[in-house]
């Protein structure tokens, strides 16, 4: 196995893109592994609605970066003190679906430094009914990458904050994370020790398990590519937002007496259905169709074209359209 060596990064946009062109391009001969940290961020899953699943009214005032990833499965916390690990490796029938194998090192670490760390139905890391790991796996034609995540001793009051969202007014058919208690791996440790030689010791514990055969450094090419691939994919509105699975969403206020249903597709506005509403607030609303569901649009809209609310009522629109 070789390890992937880059430059200290921590932009999630970057090291999801690395991620996605090692899975993509790299020697198929080769197995390799890579392990980063990330600034404060939600990395979603490739199937999951961002509304439903991140408080993003505190992500926005915290500086939480919500990125969508390539593999399936739930929403996770990343930040300097959760440990980022992905391997890419040939897509077979022992690999596929058997987190065991690319886990199994990790827990032997784990229970070394003395903590009880095991593996559960679900594939998460739990320690004493407490997750410190979740994992996912994306397979791109002979080729697998297995990543997960560990938190070593992350704010998990920001963990906690972060993956809630107190909205519950969207139907849809999303992929939905299991929530579950989470712990830190410092917490466990028979000897505290710095966030820095417990991700060594990470590497050296997988890379042996693997048999270590050298490193891999990206070429002015390759930066190139997955620079751009950050750049045009992992920092796009339609990545992150447009890519979300179809879904409704019921909005209603009792000051402006209406009800109504948005249909979002795309991440656009494509339909709106009235169960109570009257001209004015119906003609405002309508002029939402085809524009993104987003509250920079839902602001331009309503501050921009002419209505007869007041600045406090069309502020109160907008919250009651999008509340998050």
């Amino acid at each position: 196995m070789y390890l992937i060596k880059t430059p200290e990064i921590k932009d999630p946009k970057i090291n999801l893109a690395i991620e996605e062109f090692a899975v993509r391009n790299l020697d198929i001969s080769k197995d390799y592994l890579f392990i980063y940290s990330n600034s404060p961020s939600v990395i979603i899953g490739k199937n999951q609605n961002p509304f439903e699943e991140v408080n993003i009214t505190f992500s926005n005032e915290k500086n939480i970066e919500i990125v969508r990833r390539i593999s399936g499965g739930g929403a996770v916390y990343h930040e300097n003190g959760n440990i980022n690990f992905s391997f890419i490796t040939e897509n077979t029938k022992e690999n596929f679906n058997n987190y065991k194998i690319f886990l199994n090192p990790i827990i032997k670490l784990l229970n070394r430094l003395g903590v009880p760390a095991k593996i559960n139905h679900r594939n998460d890391i739990i320690v004493e009914g407490k997750k410190i790991s979740g994992n996912a796996q994306f397979t791109s034609r002979n080729r697998l990458l297995s990543h997960g995540t560990l938190l070593f001793d992350a704010n998990l009051q920001n963990v906690s904050k972060t993956l809630s969202s107190a909205i519950n007014n969207i139907q849809s058919k999303s992929t939905k994370s299991v929530r579950s208690k989470v712990t830190n791996i410092s917490e466990f440790l028979k000897k505290a020790i710095p966030v820095t030689d417990f991700r060594n010791s990470l590497a050296d514990e997988i890379l042996k398990a693997f048999s270590f055969e050298g490193y891999v450094e990206f070429n002015q090419i390759q930066w190139a590519e997955i620079n751009g691939l950050a750049e045009n994919k992992f920092n796009t509105w339609k990545w992150n937002w447009g890519r979300t699975p179809g879904f409704n969403v019921n909005i209603e206020d009792q000051k402006f007496e209406f009800k109504a249903i948005l249909e979002i597709k795309n991440g656009l506005v494509v339909q709106i259905d009235y169960l109570d509403c009257p001209i004015q607030i119906r003609k405002i609303l309508n002029g939402l169709q085809n524009l993104r569901f987003s509250k920079k649009e839902i602001e331009n809209h309503i501050f921009q074209k002419p209505n007869q609310l007041n600045t406090k009522e069309k502020q109160k629109l907008i919250n009651t359209i999008f509340p998050y």
